[in-house]
């Protein structure tokens, strides 16, 4: 499985997990040189992670990617996952995008860009402290998911683990041919399902994530 990574205007790739580290570690070195800030005043830079078979190309961009930026002077970061409209569609994820969420905010604008062309921000409630953000990422190279196939619930859970965070069986939701995860403190409910007649996923006697969204009760 191919890593993709496009920032300042050029598509990075990296093949083996060594490649991949040292891919990620040059990858955070750029954004931390290139973070908002600096004595002519810049927006910081965005990076945008994918997988697939194939490297992708300006010609080709992935319908899904992990688009992740830091301020080292602020010391957060903030992610977004977009999955494109003119994707096919595969389950509740279908045309969505997700932004990181922290349920203890910093009491300041820690001025992490989300957009460098306007430019626009995250708000603080959607940043990160640079040490989870960057170890997100780095989970990113254990969970093999390609082009638009769905995450099964061993992937998530692997991610949610090694990320430090809190989760547990969603008994209300689990029941049937679907089962559910809710994580903690932010209370991020996940249901998953077995695979329709169109995904195409390896094993189809696993469930895979069909709906993400904010657990409200």
């Amino acid at each position: 499985m191919l890593l993709n990574v496009h920032i300042g205007g050029q598509w990075r790739y990296g093949e083996t997990q060594e490649e991949k580290s040292q891919l990620i570690s040059e990858v955070f070195e750029i954004l931390a040189k290139k973070g908002s800030g600096g004595p002519d005043w810049r927006p910081g830079e965005i990076a945008q992670f994918s997988f697939s078979e194939q490297p992708y190309s300006d010609s080709s961009w992935p319908n899904n990617r992990l688009a992740i930026s830091v301020n080292t002077s602020s010391g957060y970061g903030g992610l977004i996952w977009f999955f494109n409209g003119d994707s096919p569609p595969k389950g509740g994820a279908h045309g969505k995008t997700w932004v990181s969420d922290n349920p203890e905010p910093p009491g300041f604008d820690p001025q992490v860009v989300s957009d460098p062309g306007y430019p626009l921000f995250h708000d603080p409630a959607s940043t990160l402290p640079m040490t989870m953000a960057v170890r997100t990422v780095r989970t990113l190279r254990t969970i093999r998911t390609a082009n638009a196939e769905l995450w099964g619930v061993e992937e998530l859970v692997t991610a949610l683990d090694a990320a430090g965070c809190e989760h547990y069986v969603n008994d209300t939701l689990t029941f049937g041919q679907q089962s559910s995860i809710l994580t903690r403190p932010s209370d991020v409910c996940a249901v998953f399902s077995l695979p329709g007649r169109d995904n195409h996923v390896p094993h189809r006697d696993r469930h895979y994530l069909g709906v993400m969204h904010k657990h409200t009760a």
